[in-house]
């Protein structure tokens, strides 16, 4: 009988521009190690509070294609850090809604 389990990785939460460089760095260092079969993650990739968020906030710190360039990036040192079959799941979370769902609010 085959199995069907796979070895796999979830994060979440990077809120790029945010994300922790130090939490990055031991990201890939692990993937690089472990090899997973499937990487998640599992939302909040962006931050978006200066773009699309309804609560006020400066949105000079930065803009959208900006946080999109370095979620890019981001993703782009670990998918190299992984196996080149891994599988790669980007999963929604409300930030990254914000950005899809119109709301009269913002």
């Amino acid at each position: 009988m085959a199995s069907n389990w796979a070895k796999f990785c979830a994060i979440s939460c990077t809120h790029c521009p945010y994300q922790s460089e130090r939490a990055i760095a031991k990201l890939i260092e692990e993937l690089k190690i472990r090899k997973p079969q499937v990487l998640v993650h599992l939302g909040d990739l962006v931050d978006a509070d200066g773009s699309a968020s309804v609560h006020a906030n400066d949105p000079s710190q930065h803009t959208l294609f900006e946080e999109f360039s370095i979620a890019t990036n981001m993703l782009k040192r670990i998918r190299k850090a992984l196996p080149a079959d891994c599988e790669l799941i980007l999963l929604d979370g409300n930030h990254d809604d914000n950005i899809q769902r119109a709301d009269s609010r913002r």
